[in-house]
């Protein structure tokens, strides 16, 4: 798939944390090693975190420090992607704690043009701690029929019971179609 004359839009979600500003870093500078033309923006609740990413190009910070509640910084990405849906090819939602491999991405959209819109592909999260591997975002031990795997183009593809993502990717077309009155309010109230 050739991608490197697209634009990709990336949001990162970032409740300042001294001991997290080292990943941050490290996924800022994976994504914009890309090989596509990439903007980031950071939506975080500390104007601290401004200076620390100073030095970040195609990387705009967004502080905000009224939210109602600290959780709705999650939810702040929707009013980026709703003002800026035409300039981009694509769109990424990401926490900040989270690596994502160009070769991960392009496999996204891949099986993204042969899933859609029966289906959305994802991720399944995977962190480490002392060596091994958890699959931190399932609520349950996870049952898999092969009656019920999808098999497309060659692949294997499942579906997961009440899985958590902490993350997505959407091409801007089918983001369009997505995009209600509400999009932007849905969840995020700002005290005034």
């Amino acid at each position: 798939m050739n991608i490197e004359d697209k634009k990709l839009l990336i949001c990162i979600a970032h409740h300042y944390n001294l001991e997290k500003l080292v990943y941050l870093k490290q996924i800022i500078t994976r994504f914009l090693s890309y090989n596509l033309d990439v903007t980031i923006i950071v939506d975080t609740n500390s104007y601290a975190l401004v200076q620390y990413l100073k030095d970040y190009n195609n990387t705009l910070i967004y502080v905000h420090e009224r939210l109602k509640h600290p959780h709705h910084l999650t939810w702040i990405h929707r009013e980026h992607i709703e003002n800026f849906i035409n300039d981009f090819d694509y769109f990424m939602y990401i926490e900040d704690d989270i690596d994502l491999p160009f070769e991960n991405f392009v496999e996204y959209l891949d099986n993204f043009k042969y899933l859609y819109p029966k289906y959305v592909p994802s991720f399944v999260r995977i962190e480490e701690l002392d060596g091994k591997q958890y699959i931190v975002d399932m609520q349950k031990q996870q049952k898999i029929i092969d009656s019920e795997i999808i098999r497309l183009n060659g692949k294997e593809f499942i579906s997961l019971e009440r899985p958590y993502h902490a993350f997505w990717i959407m091409p801007a077309k089918e983001l369009k179609g997505l995009i209600t009155k509400d999009f932007i309010n849905y969840c995020i109230e700002i005290n005034t």
